[in-house]
């Protein structure tokens, strides 16, 4: 017989991950004052509240890997904001500062919530004084019982607004062990909260457990991680255990440095403090396996070029149509389940009608690892519009899950970087009727950063925010919707093939979907890429 407590865990666990994501509230909270806890840090994805941290030095900030996992490849999304008691006004002493780097912890592992934590490091330094600081983090005193919760979503409405504080209980290692079972280790996390004073969820996921009587005396001793029901007794929160990370946190952000008065004008120096802390608390892991992809330099010419093996484009896959095997247009791998292609690919068409093939760069030969999958579901952007082709983006849904290795693997995907050379991928041809061809092509092209140049080249419903426009395409029709535009070494999609001026042997621009426009929707669709 399954063990009952098995089935909820499993059940919990997908209940939880929603809840991390979509709410989160301070219960039995009271309003922080500008100054109280000038450490806490907001973090905005796309200009909307996620989740929270805090300032680990000037030009870091710690949160959890949860909050901030999908962004690891696309940090231009995030946004820091500090000095910020209320989200909908501007405090005075307030400083928005974007990311130009995600670290998450190697071994964080989205299921157990192990080793919940990561590192922003700030595309500019923070101004630090008295309402724009740095903590120092350390060891949970357990004889006090008790801790600070911080937080923006107010747990009697759940709405967001001015930042709260609590005290929150600190709860034996049981209370958390019994509800969460493979969700908890006593090493990498504490246990806190109760009935009427808990943090909990997304909104507030990330945000300090703070120990200490004053602002010179507190320090971070765990960050809001993971909890299956808000507000009741029966399910404390697990924080991750800050001291445990110590190491981690040193080797990525180096040392804290925290001054202890506001900014002086220029030409005048203060002296910084060293915070040091406690030894970390050594914790075993099985050492992940990174598996990198090839790519071959474009040539000085546009020209189609056929991919020289099954491991130079993993990513890419082919759909086809399930009665006569025929394909129909091309996507990228996200994760074991899910394949992302453009709209007008599936437009129509139930999961029934459609396989996916993996692992293939030739037509006319199987290879090795080539398999095809039945397909389960379809899912149309529902702002998806067949008429200009606005919002062309859909996820398909494989039956069963794939299979990884050198020939079959997911792509991240990241905002676009212009200026820098791309590659376009799929089957068609550079011949006249763009024939499709027998092999996997690649080309080189480049991102026109000028959006007037798509707009004016009779593309009349270019849209800048949600598209991309390419130079001197070759070989583009209908059978090449949905194929993967790449950028960097290893690769990440930042496009889709979307529109194209007809099929033609001569180059011309071609309009791809600009995949980091849809994070947020492919998250709520397909969940979690693989780390």
């Amino acid at each position: 017989m399954l063990n009952v407590r098995l089935i909820l865990l499993l059940l919990g666990s997908v209940w939880v991950s929603a809840e991390i994501l979509f709410e989160s509230r301070i219960n039995g909270g009271s309003n922080a004052k500008p100054g109280d806890y000038p450490f806490v840090a907001q973090i905005l994805v796309n200009g909307q509240h996620w989740c929270g941290g805090f300032i680990y030095n000037s030009e870091w900030i710690v949160t959890t890997a949860a909050c901030v996992i999908g962004y690891r490849h696309q940090p231009a999304a995030l946004l820091v904001v500090v000095g910020q008691i209320d989200p909908d006004a501007t405090d005075p002493s307030e400083q928005s500062i974007s990311v130009s780097a995600v670290h998450i912890h190697n071994d964080y592992d989205q299921y157990t919530r192990y080793n919940d934590i990561a590192m922003l490091q700030l595309s500019k330094d923070a101004i630090l004084g008295n309402y724009v600081n740095a903590v120092t983090y350390g060891n949970l005193d357990s004889s006090i019982n008790e801790a600070i919760g911080i937080g923006w979503v107010d747990g009697s409405t759940g709405e967001l607004g001015n930042l709260k504080q609590t005290t929150v209980p600190i709860r034996s290692n049981d209370s958390c062990s019994v509800v969460y079972d493979l969700q908890w280790d006593p090493d990498r996390m504490i246990c806190a909260g109760n009935v009427t004073n808990d943090a909990c969820n997304q909104g507030d996921a990330g945000t300090p457990l703070v120990q200490g009587t004053s602002l010179e005396g507190y320090r971070v001793v765990g960050l809001v991680s993971h909890t299956i029901r808000c507000g009741d007794p029966l399910y404390p929160t697990a924080y991750t255990r800050l001291l445990t990370y110590s190491t981690w946190m040193e080797d990525k952000g180096g040392s804290q440095l925290i001054t202890t008065s506001d900014p002086i004008p220029e030409g005048t120096t203060t002296e910084s403090v060293p915070i040091t802390t406690t030894e970390s608390v050594p914790i075993t892991t099985t050492q992940s396996v990174t598996i990198t992809t090839t790519q071959s330099v474009p040539p000085d010419v546009h020209q189609c070029t056929p991919a020289s093996n099954v491991g130079q484009f993993p990513f890419i896959v082919s759909i086809l149509s399930s009665t006569t095997l025929d394909h129909l247009c091309a996507g990228f791998i996200y994760n074991d389940k899910f394949v992302v292609t453009t709209a007008s690919c599936v437009i129509r068409k139930t999961g029934a009608m459609l396989n996916v093939t993996v692992g293939q760069f030739r037509f006319d030969r199987p290879e090795t690892a080539e398999k095809t999958y039945p397909v389960t579901a379809v899912t149309l952007h529902p702002q998806y519009r067949e008429s200009n082709q606005t919002n062309n983006i859909a996820i398909v849904e494989i039956s069963g899950s794939l299979t990884f290795g050198e020939a079959v693997q997911h792509i991240y995907y990241d905002s676009v970087s212009y200026g820098n050379p791309c590659s376009v991928t799929g089957w068609a041809s550079n011949v006249e009727n763009c024939v499709r061809s027998l092999s996997l092509l690649w080309d080189d092209s480049e991102i026109i950063q000028s959006n007037a140049d798509c707009s004016q080249s009779q593309i009349s419903t270019f849209d800048a925010p949600t598209m991309l426009c390419t130079a001197k395409v070759s070989g583009s029709c209908e059978f090449e919707s949905g194929a993967p535009l790449i950028q960097g070494n290893p690769p990440v999609v930042v496009g889709i093939k979307s529109l194209f001026q007809g099929c033609s042997a001569s180059s011309h621009d071609v309009v791809y979907t600009r995949i980091s426009y849809y994070f947020n929707w492919i998250f709520s669709v397909a969940g979690y890429q693989p780390y």
